[in-house]
């Protein structure tokens, strides 16, 4: 029945729309009423509408320019806004109703090309430089030049404008109430005499690999001083006359106080070395004799690392896997600006972190960056919040594995030392110089000895040991009475490393390794300390919770110190025995 009805209905739609056609062509044509012409078509032309349309583009980006420009020329930018504006907006409405293209175009351009003009002239006789004009010819060659070197083509003779010369830095400030603001005190920092030596002093540094930069201020000039893989190092200094401007410079990007000397002081502005992004932390703080100002250089993209390029012995890492796969407390431990923060960042991304659900614990009010797969669970201490107000809620949302680092009080911690008898991993840290003293700085929480001894299952601790450089490192014969103290074999050994003693080139004593600038070191990695905390461990704990007690048990139960572990470096020539010492010593 229905096979039926659906072809009945079929063939009276085909019939319909034959009969339909047929009609059509029987009919007589629709009487015309008058002698309009009906063309077939075609109204619009393309080619006009993208004219009028490219036009609106460049007006629209030159306006954003004037507004800005306006603003930090500190002219009568209202002003200038609604000349440009209000000009092309109604020579825009005229294009539209003009009929004749060859006649609205025209106005549209004039409308969008003179206000343009005349502000450009205006403001090009408010300027001092004759680099900040605006397409004037040695603007105009300037800008050519560069759009052809970016491609490839040299062009020689174009003016330069002198603060371009130089070292490859560019500044980005930050820290201003607006974005109009920062600009301001960019083209405030431009114009300042020590807008060169500024950049000379972070270029120098970038070079030098250094990640902070202290200037001591005093009577008699200022220090300076570089921190190269964790060491200071002394540079020439600077006369108090040359020093001063360059930190107006930097005060200013970072929408600081300049004149404040005594005061402290912190703030940011960006840095681009090259194809390097940068950001510039200052902090600065008057003292007895001057002011003492640090800036810290940070990668503002931070490159992925695994736990080899760190530092981590494969065997370490396999253990520590296995240790955060089974319900416990695990401690991450080492002495402040020691890689604690890398290291906990590095081991949760090489960690399973798709079959089992991780969260972190943060205090949004202090920076953090988010790791992937890692659920922030966030609280606020400026609002009085601690760990310990949010935790229940995110236990309650089942996680296998809670990240909460530096723990800091005993509510927090009572709740931590819970997890492990409810089947989860908890991942904490501290600052400590060994894996045992990591236990005794916990316990100093007052955490009953026996309920953290219970729950605490391993230790991490790590230490940053600079590398020795390759392309200049010594090698020597090892004494019999150093292997001996190392705890290796004599004739294990053929030679060990250190930085060079005697000149690399000694027709030229004055010149230095390129790869390590005469410092003997390039980088840094990790000596790292496992420590899994079994029933003798424990025990110590419980009933002797001395640092002496808890070494002696560690040695008993065959553990590998951070000596034992440095040493490894030091017979594979990865660092020299005197840096292995200096690190262990501190």
């Amino acid at each position: 029945m229905l096979r039926a009805l659906f072809v009945c209905t079929a063939v009276a739609v085909v019939w319909a729309a034959d009969a339909q056609a047929v009609f059509a062509a029987e009919a007589e044509l629709w009487p015309s009423t008058g002698p309009f012409y009906r063309d077939t078509g075609y109204y619009l032309s393309p080619w006009k509408i993208l004219a009028s349309w490219l036009v609106f583009l460049c007006w629209v980006r030159t306006t954003d320019w004037v507004s800005q420009d306006t603003q930090d020329l500190k002219l009568r930018w209202k002003m200038w806004n609604a000349i440009v504006f209000f000009t092309f907006f109604v020579a825009l409405l005229l294009f539209w109703i003009i009929p004749v293209f060859f006649v609205g175009f025209p106005v549209l351009l004039l409308a969008y090309a003179v206000p343009l003009g005349v502000y450009i002239n205006y403001r090009n006789k408010q300027v001092k430089s004759t680099y900040d004009k605006v397409l004037s010819g040695k603007h105009t060659r300037r800008w050519f030049a560069r759009k052809m070197n970016a491609i490839g083509i040299k062009m020689e003779g174009a003016d330069i404008d002198p603060r371009d010369l130089g070292p490859q830095i560019t500044y980005r400030p930050m820290g201003a109430a607006s974005e109009r603001d920062d600009n301001v005190n960019l083209l405030t920092v431009r114009q300042h005499p020590a807008y060169m030596p500024s950049r000379e002093l972070l270029d120098d540094a970038v070079n030098q690999r250094a990640t902070h930069v202290m200037l001591d201020y005093t009577s008699q000039g200022v220090g300076v001083r570089y921190q190269v893989d964790g060491v200071w190092h002394d540079r020439s200094s600077l006369e108090r006359a040359d020093g001063d401007p360059v930190l107006e410079v930097y005060k200013t990007l970072a929408a600081l106080k300049p004149k404040d000397r005594r005061s402290r002081q912190s703030g940011k502005f960006g840095v681009d070395a090259g194809k390097e992004k940068l950001t510039c932390k200052i902090a600065s703080q008057g003292t007895q004799n001057g002011e003492r100002v640090v800036l810290q250089l940070e990668q503002d993209k931070v490159p992925k690392l695994s736990l080899d390029d760190i530092g981590m012995r494969t065997k370490t890492q396999e253990r520590l896997a296995e240790l955060i796969s089974q319900p416990g407390l695990i401690v991450f431990s080492s002495m402040p600006g020691g890689g604690l923060t890398t290291t906990i960042d590095q081991v949760l991304s090489n960690t399973d972190r798709f079959t089992r659900s991780f969260s972190e614990v943060i205090d949004s009010d202090k920076p953090h960056h988010d790791i992937e797969n890692v659920a922030p669970a966030k609280y606020s201490s400026a609002a009085g919040q601690t760990p310990a107000s949010i935790l229940p809620k995110l236990i309650r949302e089942y996680p296998d594995v809670i990240v909460l680092r530096d723990v800091a009080d005993l509510e927090t911690l009572s709740i931590l030392c819970d997890q492990p008898g409810e089947d989860r991993t908890v991942i904490t840290s501290t600052r400590a110089k060994e894996a045992v003293e990591a236990l005794l700085r916990i316990m100093m929480l007052k955490i009953p000895p026996a309920e953290f001894a219970q729950a605490v299952t391993a230790v991490v601790n790590v230490r940053l040991v600079r590398k020795l450089c390759e392309k200049c490192r010594e090698a020597y014969p090892p004494p019999a009475k150093v292997l001996q103290q190392m705890g290796l074999p004599a004739g294990r050994i053929e030679a060990l490393y250190r930085p060079p003693t005697e000149p690399i080139d000694p027709k030229h004593p004055e010149v230095v390794c390129d790869a390590c600038n005469g410092v003997g070191y390039v980088g840094r990695t990790g000596i790292f300390e496992l420590l899994v905390v079994d029933d003798l461990m424990r025990k110590m704990l419980t009933t002797a919770p001395k640092l002496d007690k808890l070494r002696a048990a560690a040695r008993k139960s065959k553990h590998r110190s951070l000596q034992d572990e440095g040493v490894l470096l030091v017979a594979r020539g990865v660092t020299s025995l005197q840096e292995l010492l200096r690190v262990l010593k501190q």
